[in-house]
C-alpha cells in the first residue's frame, strides 16, 4: 500500500486523484450491506469506486451506476475500473447527484459513504471539503431524491457516525423505510460507538441489531468479526 494506491486481493485502488483516500468506513459498507441477487446498484459519492468494484466482486450479476461530482475522483474512479475485472458491470458518472437526471430507472440497492462533518468543519481542500462536508450534502436532501429511485422491494445502505442515527431514524419515518440491519461500530471495546452502519428497505421487515469491534487487543490486532467481515478484500487477512 501507498499514499497513490491501494491494493486489495482481487483489484486495486489508485487514489493519487482523489480527496478522500481508501479508509475502513468505504471498506466496511463495501463488505456489510447486503446485495440483490441481481438487478440494478447506485453508488453515490463513489470516490475511488472502491464501493462499487467491492460489489462487482461479490455479485458479478450486478450492473451498477457510480455517480461523482468532483471530476478528479471520477476519472480516477474510472480508470479503477478500467484495470479491474469488472469494468462492464460499473457505469462512472461524472456528475451532481441532486441534479442529475436518472429517467425512468429504478435501483435495487443504493448505497453511500456520504460527508459526514456537518457545518464548520473545513480542511484547507475545497475537494476534500465536498467529499466529506453535510455543507454540500444534505441527508434530508439525499432522502428526498433517493426515494424517488427505489424500487418497489429496494433497500438503502449508508455508514455515518453513530450520533446522527436518530437523524436517519426521523428522516426514515417521514419517507416510509424501514430498519432492516443496523450495526453500531468502535474502534476499539473501551470507546464509544463512533459509526453506524444502516440499512433501509421499502418494505416492513424485522430489524436485524449488531455491534462490530475492530481492533480488539492493540493496534491492528483486529476482532475476529472485522476480519470475517473483510478477509475477502484486505491482502494481510
Amino acid at each position: 500500500m501507498s499514499e497513490t494506491s491501494f491494493r486489495f486481493k482481487k483489484f486495486t485502488i489508485h487514489q493519487d486523484k482523489c480527496a478522500m483516500k481508501v479508509g475502513t468506513d468505504g471498506v466496511l459498507l463495501g463488505a456489510w450491506a447486503d446485495l440483490p441477487d441481481s438487478g440494478h446498484i447506485l453508488d453515490v459519492g463513489c470516490g475511488t469506486g472502491l464501493i462499487s468494484l467491492m460489489f462487482a466482486q461479490r455479485n458479478p450479476m450486478l450492473k451498477i451506476d457510480a455517480i461523482e461530482i468532483n471530476n478528479e475522483a471520477a476519472v480516477q474512479a474510472s480508470e479503477n475500473v478500467s484495470i479491474s475485472p469488472w469494468k462492464k458491470n460499473i457505469r462512472v458518472i461524472k456528475d451532481d447527484f441532486f441534479k442529475y437526471d436518472f429517467g425512468n430507472r429504478k435501483y435495487h440497492l443504493i448505497v453511500s459513504n456520504p460527508p459526514f462533518y456537518i457545518k464548520g468543519h473545513k480542511s484547507a481542500s475545497l475537494s476534500r471539503d465536498i467529499s466529506r462536508n453535510d455543507d454540500f450534502f444534505s441527508l434530508h436532501n439525499f432522502f428526498t431524491k433517493v426515494v424517488r429511485l427505489l424500487s418497489d422491494s429496494a433497500d438503502l445502505a449508508i455508514i455515518l457516525p453513530y450520533n446522527r442515527k436518530n437523524e436517519v431514524e426521523n428522516l426514515a419515518k417521514k419517507y416510509s423505510l424501514y430498519f432492516k440491519k443496523v450495526c453500531a461500530v468502535k474502534p476499539v471495546p473501551n470507546k464509544e460507538y463512533h459509526r453506524v452502519l444502516l440499512q433501509l428497505s421499502v418494505r416492513s421487515c424485522k430489524t436485524e441489531f449488531n455491534e462490530l469491534v475492530i481492533e480488539q487487543n492493540g493496534r491492528h490486532q483486529y476482532s475476529p468479526e472485522y476480519i470475517s467481515m473483510t478477509k475477502d478484500y484486505y491482502l494481510n487477512m
